[in-house]
């Protein structure tokens, strides 16, 4: 039988609890509460039957295009994500 771990890092727990927070807290000055969006970067490894999936970081998506039971990512909002993140990347290497 397959198990699954998942671990979280300090920076990932960070970014949720703030976007949950404004979300849930001051909504979009439309209504109280909104729904969001964003990726998650992160890596799985396989330890036997265990799969360790390991989330590193998380971006919320609070542009998202919103409609009546779903969320859509914002396409200028995920390629800047991107490119943030291909320039972090880079640096951290550099």
């Amino acid at each position: 039988m397959t198990e699954y771990r998942v671990r979280k890092s300090d920076r990932f727990f960070e970014a949720a609890i703030m976007g949950a927070i404004d979300a849930y807290c001051y909504g979009d000055g439309r209504q109280a509460e909104i729904e969001t969006i964003g990726p998650i970067w992160g890596h799985r490894r396989y330890n036997g039957d265990e799969h360790v999936i390991f989330l590193e970081r998380l971006a919320v998506g609070l542009s998202a295009e919103r409609q009546a039971g779903s969320v859509t990512p914002k396409a200028e909002a995920t390629n800047l994500m991107a490119e943030v993140m291909d320039w972090l990347e880079r640096r951290a290497f550099n």
